[in-house]
């Protein structure tokens, strides 16, 4: 993981935009330490190979072109219903004034209040969270 380390971890609250990077699309994102990875908002999710590599296509709202990104790794992601298998890509964002590059899984967040989510190894060495801050 890269992104610039903070001598003093800033203060977040429950939710915070993110700038994601180089599109300059912001989206509010659920603060979550309880998760252990990041989850955005994915529409139209499509994995390829591409050189022999995994890769995935995807859109994002609020951004009018497909990205597409090489496949870090895939996760499984527990829910009361079981087990969901979701591709997992490396995206460069700004939040609480930090630029930073982390893991993202994709997933239709469509029906959620929030675009995105924040889990805690998005937040190590950068943000402490206190959530007493006004969401």
């Amino acid at each position: 993981m890269s992104g610039r380390r903070t001598s003093k971890p800033v203060v977040v609250g429950g939710v915070e935009p993110i700038l994601l990077l180089p599109w300059g699309v912001a989206i509010d994102a659920r603060v979550d330490t309880g998760a252990r990875t990041s989850s955005i908002d994915a529409r139209g999710v499509a994995e390829f190979d591409r050189g022999g590599e995994g890769w995935v296509g995807f859109g994002i709202p609020g951004h009018p072109d497909r990205i597409e990104r090489r496949v870090e790794r895939v996760a499984v992601v527990k829910s009361r219903g079981g087990g969901e298998r979701r591709p997992v890509v490396s995206l460069e964002f700004e939040f609480a004034g930090v630029r930073l590059r982390r893991e993202f899984t994709l997933a239709d967040r469509g029906g959620l209040r929030y675009g995105a989510l924040l889990g805690r190894n998005a937040l190590r060495g950068v943000a402490v969270v206190d959530l007493g801050e006004a969401e």
